[in-house]
């Protein structure tokens, strides 16, 4: 009977400890993916605000060459 809890102790004990560590890693991975993906998003706004400013300028210079040449 001994011998069985033993063993049976030995088997559980570092199976515990296995899941654990397999917990907290996949734990880690998975906030740093979302943490990357909300990097990727924030990117992507950023991107998009850009190309908004650059069009506006882009329209911004040409509404002004037309009243330089209406003037001229």
């Amino acid at each position: 009977m001994m011998l069985l809890l033993r063993d049976f102790i030995l088997i559980l004990v570092p199976a515990i400890i296995v899941l654990i560590m397999v917990y907290l890693m996949l734990r880690y991975f998975l906030k740093e993916n979302a943490r990357q993906f909300e990097f990727l998003k924030d990117e992507q706004e950023l991107q998009r605000l850009k190309m908004a400013v650059e069009k506006k300028m882009a329209s911004d210079k040409t509404v002004m060459t037309y009243k330089l040449q209406a003037y001229v």
